[in-house]
């Protein structure tokens, strides 16, 4: 009868022996192999019984083996009597992976087909199997050329993309078991590592190193150069290897040398499809932020934007400059790494600030734009708020006498009315014209008047909140404007700053 026995557990076993003088000899074997280990012995009755005990931890390969127990009498040998038992040992599964075929690890090309293998031994046997790539679930997809079946994974047309590690794991009723990973290299013809062309900004007398930056296995690689231009196409370098890992040196020497370098590469499994495309433009500093605006303003802050300028073919960096006009120095500096967008805190209350404003790259600056702006103060605030009070109350009574006007108007032209009815026709056309006559004239008067343009209302001085704006530069020896308690007037900010940024 099958004795089932769990993997790992130590199990004991007894054999007794009855009816021997000398008392009987005991001894274990395991398919025809003597265990000595674990074994111990106890007599009874005067030596007349004997019981062996073996300690015995099973491994998954005892599995099927006979465990038998032997007892013979010392004095005779031949006489011996035996009892054995079938091992059925449960296990988890043991998962091994490999790579079927006739493929080597280091002989995979790109577009073969490739199957990898799960070895699988286990008891009870398996009643879930699956693959995992790169630690993540991996399942049968026929269109990205992914077949599963049984214990095999079969990958068609096989690409880079496939490269990394697989494992597979399995499950029984005793547990669940990961293989061993296994990582698939493919080899494959150079490939760009990046879909997105590289620009290099340069003048025209200027030397850069230009990189062909591939992707490839082996990567044993020449490359290939040519300059597309507006005019025509030349080749510059065809499959060399004299250059390192894909570095070209390139000079424009004139503007006919600028354009488009295509650059490809070739290994022994074969040629680069689309080239990998640099862009050579013309650099230099860039131009002036444009467009300047203040867009808020308190009593301690500023916010400022600004339209970018041309950034000479190179990344750009915002720059702003705050000066106080009153005490002349410098009350900030602010850096924007995105756009020409600036808001200045910290400020001191009715006071006016010039903001030098320009762009940087690593070519040089740009020329910069001063603007003149002023925080508010706190009687500008207080009056807003104040007009603000009154201009309710004032409608309200402008409403009210405007209904007085409209009811006495209606009156007298009721009054007027009945009167003309109670007179004759001859006479009603008199008083018609008379009153035509004497309205007409006040209002001719009014228009004749010589006042009449001189009075049009109160002053009313429009009040213009864009501060001005100046191309400006380098900051001249000493002041223009008078009193420091004074706003900077346009010919100071245009003499202040000259020629290049402060």
């Amino acid at each position: 009868m099958p004795l089932v026995l769990l993997s790992g557990d130590e199990h004991e076993f007894t054999c007794e022996t009855r009816g021997s003088r000398p008392r009987a000899l005991t001894t274990w074997w395991l398919d025809g192999h003597k265990i000595t280990a674990g074994v111990s012995e106890i007599m009874r009755e005067a030596g007349n019984v004997t019981f062996s005990t073996l300690l015995f931890a099973a491994s998954p390969r005892d599995n099927g083996k006979r465990l038998l127990c032997k007892s013979a009498n010392p004095a005779l040998p031949k006489m011996t009597v035996e009892d054995e038992r079938i091992l059925r040992v449960h296990f988890a599964p043991m998962v091994n992976i490999s790579l079927g075929g006739t493929f080597s690890q280091s002989g995979i090309k790109e577009g073969s087909d490739v199957y990898l293998e799960c070895s699988i031994w286990a008891n009870p046997w398996i009643f879930e199997i699956a693959w995992q790539f790169e630690d993540r679930p991996l399942v049968a997809n026929l269109s990205a050329g992914i077949v599963i079946t049984n214990q095999t994974l079969l990958l068609q047309n096989v690409r880079r993309d496939h490269r990394g590690r697989y494992r597979c794991h399995a499950s029984n009723v005793v547990g669940h078991s990961y293989s061993n990973h296994l990582r698939l290299l493919v080899q494959f013809a150079p490939i760009c590592k990046s879909s997105e062309p590289r620009i290099y900004g340069i003048s025209a007398t200027e030397t850069v190193n230009v990189t062909c930056d591939v992707e490839a296995d082996p990567q044993d690689i020449s490359y290939r150069w040519s300059l597309n231009t507006t005019l025509q196409t030349i080749v510059l370098s065809n499959w060399s290897r004299g250059y390192p890992h894909g570095v070209f040196s390139y000079s424009p020497q004139s503007k006919a040398g600028y354009g488009i370098l295509l650059c490809w590469g070739r290994n022994n499994i074969g040629s680069q499809r689309e080239p990998c495309v640099i862009k050579i433009v013309p650099a230099g500093a860039p131009e002036s932020p444009h467009d300047c605006l203040v867009t808020n303003q308190t009593l301690q802050s500023l916010t400022i934007e600004c339209q970018p300028g041309y950034n000479g073919s190179l990344p750009q960096i915002f720059h702003m400059e705050i000066y106080n006009s009153v005490v002349e120095h410098m009350a900030d500096n602010l850096t924007r790494l995105d756009k020409p967008r600036f808001h200045v805190i910290d400020l001191s209350p009715g006071t006016s600030y010039v903001l030098v404003i320009y762009a940087s790259n690593i070519k040089g600056r740009s020329n910069s734009v001063a603007l003149v702006a002023s925080t508010l103060s706190t009687a500008e605030r207080r009056t807003a708020q104040d007009d603000k009070l009154i201009f309710n109350p004032l409608i309200g009574v402008l409403i009210g006498v405007v209904t007085l006007f409209v009811i006495i108007g209606i009156a007298i032209v009721i009054v007027v009315f009945k009167s003309h009815i109670s007179r004759g026709e001859t006479r009603k056309d008199e008083a018609i014209t008379e009153s035509s006559i004497e309205c007409d004239l006040p209002k001719k008067d009014l228009e004749d008047s010589p006042e009449n343009g001189s009075n049009k209302g109160p002053d009313i001085i429009p009040l213009s909140i864009d501060p001005d704006v100046f191309f400006t530069g380098r900051v001249a020896d000493e002041p223009l404007y008078g009193s420091k308690s004074e706003a900077p007037t346009s010919e100071y900010v245009h003499e202040k700053y000259t020629d290049t940024v402060l």
